[in-house]
């Protein structure tokens, strides 16, 4: 699924002071755009509302939006990863005629999932008011749905389609929750406004993926037992993703069930002073997330690609160890050289945060929690792409074990610093990111430095586990 990273990085050697720019911007977009979707849209609309609605009424919009965030990520994470398995196994193959099957069938699991969970969370655990319950419901689908759309859009390479479709939806869902408020509307309306902008993101980029793959679904059935049969074919990939979304709110679950916590008139909890710093502490690593999308995953692939032709030709036991060894050390060097901007770019962020927490209008206390947040994302880097590059040797086992091991440490680390003063707060995620990276970055070394073993192993499996495409 490494596809659209060759286009971005051909616009980003293009000449031209923007290309570089509008590349990353993309590639930001891909991996990150409902999350960026939905913080541009709550800071303009809090901003432009807030004196007609106050605080407390956009307390309650904003927190739906989050659960919506959390719960639809969550759910949809062991779909979207089987889904993406699914049709890089067939390009692989060179065999597009059932990538709209697999579209549909990861669409249909996605909404059950998503819609079990937020009924689970939302009316059995939090008994959420009813009034709220029909938009929240509705966003937690249409986030769902756009996670699932977006998984593919490596396959389409259709970039530029992407980005104008956030970009129109964001505008639709800022205008019209602006002028909802403008004309005495409630933060449900402001949710069905808001929604709106969802639906024409997802149905955008919905259509740019049949009008690539326009294979009609004869079999609707089919297609929903064969993702049933992959998913247990590689279940343990699709238990990975869901512990790693849940490890990445961890620490927020607990915050929020923690004394720590505050519930709003909605009838949902939230710490709004470590949430808002924290989640403003995320953003700062979206550039090395567009960067390891762009060059380490794409060369991986091609080295790879390279590496895996040889052992086919029958190439000589020094070509090969040559070609892994240059595979290795790209690898390596790459991802040194991302965090290395990366770690520059977090330093210049942990300066200048009195500065960002004035212009956010956060609260003093919060400078220390964003601090730690920032350099706790610098590591949370290192272990996502570590993890997800074991992923590309297939190893999933090495990958389940990381994300409970991150689950776990910060589970417990945030815990721990609950019994502390405040000043503590986000030190549990900080030592968990640290451990996690780490040890996610020397188990990806050690992969590396045996890799050679691990191709052989990959060659003698991957017959087996593509038995579904028959």
């Amino acid at each position: 699924m490494a596809g659209i990273g060759f286009k971005l990085q051909k616009i980003a050697r293009q000449q031209g002071l923007f290309s570089g720019f509008s590349a990353y911007g993309h590639a930001a977009v891909i991996v990150a755009g409902p999350w960026i979707f939905t913080i541009i849209a709550v800071a303009l609309i809090s901003i432009s509302t807030e004196k007609r609605l106050g605080i407390e009424s956009l307390a309650n919009f904003r927190i739906v939006l989050i659960y919506a965030f959390a719960l639809s990520i969550i759910a949809t994470a062991p779909v979207v990863i089987i889904a993406t398995r699914m049709v890089s196994d067939m390009f692989h193959a060179r065999s597009f005629d059932r990538v709209s099957h697999v579209l549909f069938a990861a669409l249909f699991f996605g909404l059950l999932l998503t819609g079990l969970a937020s009924f689970l969370v939302l009316v059995v655990y939090f008994n959420i008011d009813r009034h709220y319950l029909p938009p929240a419901i509705f966003i937690n689908c249409l986030i769902a749905l756009i996670w699932i759309v977006l998984a593919f859009s490596g396959a389409i390479r259709d970039y530029a389609a992407i980005t104008i479709g956030f970009a129109v939806g964001l505008s639709i869902s800022i205008m019209l929750a602006i002028w909802s408020a403008g004309r005495g509307g409630q933060p449900i309306d402001l949710l069905w406004a808001f929604s709106v902008g969802l639906c024409f993101t997802f149905f955008w980029i919905l259509v740019r993926i049949l009008r690539t793959f326009q294979d009609a679904i004869q079999a609707p059935f089919s297609a929903l037992r064969l993702m049933l049969r992959v998913t247990r074919q590689h279940w343990i990939l699709a238990v990975g993703s869901l512990i790693s979304m849940i490890a990445v709110w961890a620490d927020k679950f607990v915050m929020w069930i923690a004394p720590t916590g505050e519930k709003l008139a909605v009838g949902l909890v939230h710490a709004p002073i470590y949430d808002s710093a924290m989640f403003l502490a995320y953003l700062v690593i979206i550039p090395s997330l567009a960067s390891f999308m762009i060059h380490i995953e794409t060369n991986f692939f091609l080295r790879f690609k390279v590496l895996h032709k040889a052992i086919e030709n029958h190439a000589t036991l020094k070509q090969i160890e040559d070609l892994t060894r240059q595979l290795a050390t790209s690898t390596q060097k790459g991802l040194w050289q991302i965090l290395l901007v990366q770690g520059l770019f977090c330093l210049l962020a942990i300066f200048m945060a009195p500065l960002i927490i004035e212009h956010f209008n956060f609260q003093f206390r919060q400078i220390s929690i964003f601090r730690i947040g920032i350099i706790g994302a610098l590591f949370q880097f290192l272990f996502l792409a570590s993890s997800s590059t074991l992923l590309f040797l297939n190893q999933n086992k090495d990958y389940l074990k990381l994300q409970l091991l991150f689950l776990f440490l910060n589970t417990v680390f945030t815990v721990v610093t609950l019994h502390f003063e405040s000043i503590y707060l986000g030190y549990g995620y900080l030592g968990a990111s640290v451990v996690s990276g780490l040890v996610a970055y020397l188990l990806l070394e050690n992969r590396l430095d045996n890799l050679q073993f691990h191709i052989f192993h990959m060659a003698a499996t991957r017959s087996g586990e593509n038995d579904w495409m028959r």
